[in-house]
């Protein structure tokens, strides 16, 4: 499961956005890191669908299961949790800046932006 969302810290890098201009310049960039949080969603999934899969396999004594659930869940299952109700979060941030940049170019004539200011 690592190496599915091993990528996540490219994807944040590339989608980061300092300034308004940034949005309207690299719209194409939002978009792609969208389709990869999206594409990083599903290869969690997988993963941690094959993961709960092996574990379903296991046969164990009683003691050790025990054991073994707890760090389960606290190795596997919490950080994929934790991963899938973030993407969609992550996700819609991106979406609503991809929004921003929809808005002031169908404004551009109403609006006027000169490094961190905007002017209407």
């Amino acid at each position: 499961m690592d190496a599915s969302v091993k990528p996540l810290a490219g994807i944040m890098q590339k989608g980061a956005v300092r300034s308004l201009n940034d949005i309207l310049t690299r719209r194409d960039d939002l978009k792609n890191v969208q389709t990869s949080i999206n594409d990083m969603g599903a290869a969690l999934k997988e993963q941690k669908a094959k993961a709960d899969a092996a574990r379903a396999q296991l046969k164990q004594p009683d003691d050790l299961k025990a054991v073994y659930d707890k760090a389960y869940d606290k190795t596997v299952s919490l950080p994929a949790d934790t991963f899938r109700d973030v993407l969609p979060q992550l996700n819609a941030t991106f979406d609503s800046s991809l929004k921003i940049a929809d808005y002031v170019d169908a404004h551009k004539a109403q609006i006027e932006i000169s490094g961190s200011i905007v002017k209407t």
